[in-house]
């Protein structure tokens, strides 16, 4: 989304479409309104996928796609049609609209802000080196660090983190006031100026955690501590679309000392309300708020195998400020001591001249 927007920004007369491969996915985006409102605004969705439909309405569905997707295809040939896609494009039917339009289409980074060997080598705990992806001539990249794809492709456009984009930031700053009035709102309590937001994963055990319940015991200390510390700010959870909700609630029923709220807001809109941020696991929602000033807490559980790989430190050092793996004194040694300080730092944007190498191809 922040890229379609500076996009946005910097072609104010594009038509742009965004399309979802399935309902569930449109789903998950719909829930977080902020995501959804913004999307809508820029361009229009479509979903690919007919499962969600059933009888003479998922044929109907097909072929409407069907008869979308080819006429895309014919205008293509006569008008500037550019296709963005993450690999969807690389597989059959769809890859005739790359074969098509092969000038304009591009093959994007899926992690905007990058995926590191380190992250391969734990989510598989053991070495595995990146497959090439040359199935494109055309590339997007964003983190500066792609490993899956040819450094030396001439036709690689170096675009930069799109939500380090000053304009991006502005605008999140400018909209997260109205977002918390309407959220507030939603929650039935009153408008307050600090919350703790808490980021949530699956709860189900990673390869490289102690056990298979290690994540539900993480979130339940990482509570402990906030109410040890009688700290009375609200604490805003914020599920992952693959967070077993029953299991939160419960959690959350356990606590009843505690405000504790479920949100769906985006990332960097809590991110202007919160000076630290905690994960129990890492989660690219860490980087949303490291460069929104948020200070990062990791309160982890790797093995020892897993601390050995990372030598004793996160997946992701470089958005991770405080990394603890379960130990509950230094957790709340360092939440006492971040809310000694003063209101988060400020946000670290970029100027976006690097969107001038997109522009060159848009013409």
């Amino acid at each position: 989304l922040p890229f379609i927007y500076e996009l946005n920004y910097q072609h104010k007369n594009a038509k742009i479409e965004i399309w979802f491969p399935d309902k569930v996915t449109y789903e998950a985006i719909k829930k977080n309104y902020f995501l959804y409102k913004t999307g809508r605004k820029m361009g229009n969705f479509f979903i690919i996928s007919n499962s969600h439909l059933k009888g003479i309405n998922a044929i109907f569905y097909k072929l409407f796609i069907l008869v979308k997707l080819t006429l895309l295809a014919i205008k293509s040939q006569f008008t500037n049609v550019y296709f963005i896609h993450f690999k969807l494009l690389d597989f059959a039917p769809f890859h005739l609209l790359k074969l098509i339009n092969a000038k304009r289409t591009f093959l994007a980074e899926n992690f905007p802000y990058g995926y590191t060997q380190l992250q391969q080598d734990i989510n598989y705990f053991k070495h595995v080196p990146f497959k090439l992806n040359n199935k494109n001539k055309n590339l997007l990249e964003f983190s500066g660090n792609w490993l899956e794809v040819d450094k030396y492709n001439k036709n690689i456009i170096s675009y930069g983190i799109p939500k380090k984009s000053k304009n991006w930031i502005n605008f999140i700053e400018k909209i997260a006031a109205q977002n918390f009035k309407e959220e507030f709102k939603k929650l039935q309590i009153k408008n307050e100026a600090e919350i703790i937001p808490i980021m949530l994963g699956t709860f189900d055990g990673l390869l490289h955690q102690i056990n298979n319940k290690i994540q539900i015991q993480l979130l339940e200390e990482s509570l402990e501590t906030i109410s040890s510390l009688k700290i009375r700010i609200p604490i805003f959870i914020k599920p992952h679309v693959i967070t077993d909700m029953a299991i939160l609630k419960k959690i959350v029923k356990n606590f009843s000392n505690l405000r504790i709220f479920i949100t769906f807001l985006h990332p960097m809109i809590l991110a202007t309300r919160s000076r630290v941020v905690i994960c129990n696991d890492y989660t690219t929602t860490l980087n949303d708020f490291h460069i929104m000033g948020s200070s990062t807490i990791e309160y982890a559980g790797y093995s020892k195998e897993a601390l050995r790989m990372t030598k004793n430190g996160s997946t992701r050092p470089d958005y991770v400020d405080f990394f603890i793996n379960k130990d509950k004194e230094m957790l709340k040694r360092t939440i006492s001591s971040l809310f000694t300080k003063k209101r988060r730092k400020k946000a670290k944007y970029m100027h976006f001249s690097k969107v001038e190498a997109m522009s060159k191809f848009l013409i």
